[in-house]
């Protein structure tokens, strides 16, 4: 790998790929993701699209729904899921928003009623969590991509 930056450009570069999406971009080159603004329980959140993920997103013919769950257990997990589906009606209101057609953001923070790690078939049943103030949950930016036919995502604070 050759490097045509100066070493304050490389610095900065490594700078801002202090994040997991930062070292995504700094490793892989420049994937020029598009994004734009979203709004869950009236909090601002950037969404970012890899090209992939936006082209993808334009042949969907139902709904997609792209699930932001917060787990809270005996430990705290982070997952984003993609559902074909429309958005849990069920859930608050603000805790969804439209993105492209077919395809809807959606924040779910979750518990269970014991603590056990197992995430197969013998994992306990999530329920959604009553949070007071879930604006306070909702993350800075979600990042979606379609590589290989499979939908992935990522997101953080």
């Amino acid at each position: 790998m050759a490097f045509e930056q100066t070493g304050a450009e490389i610095t900065v570069a490594l700078e801002e790929a202090s994040t997991p999406r930062g070292w995504r971009q700094f490793l892989l080159g420049s994937q020029e993701e598009l994004g734009m603004e979203a709004r869950l329980f009236g909090r601002p959140l950037r969404v970012e699209f890899s090209r992939q993920a936006l082209a993808a997103a334009g042949k969907l013919q139902s709904p997609l729904t792209v699930e932001v769950e917060l787990y809270f257990s005996c430990m705290i997990r982070k997952a984003v899921r993609f559902r074909h589906a429309q958005p849990d009606d069920t859930l608050p209101a603000g805790s969804h928003a439209p993105l492209l057609d077919h395809l809807t953001l959606q924040f779910r923070p979750v518990t269970t009623q014991h603590c056990q790690i197992e995430t197969g078939a013998g994992a306990p049943p999530l329920e959604t969590m009553p949070v007071t103030r879930p604006q306070a949950f909702v993350p800075r930016w979600v990042s979606i991509d379609f590589h290989h036919g499979d939908w992935l995502g990522e997101f953080g604070y």
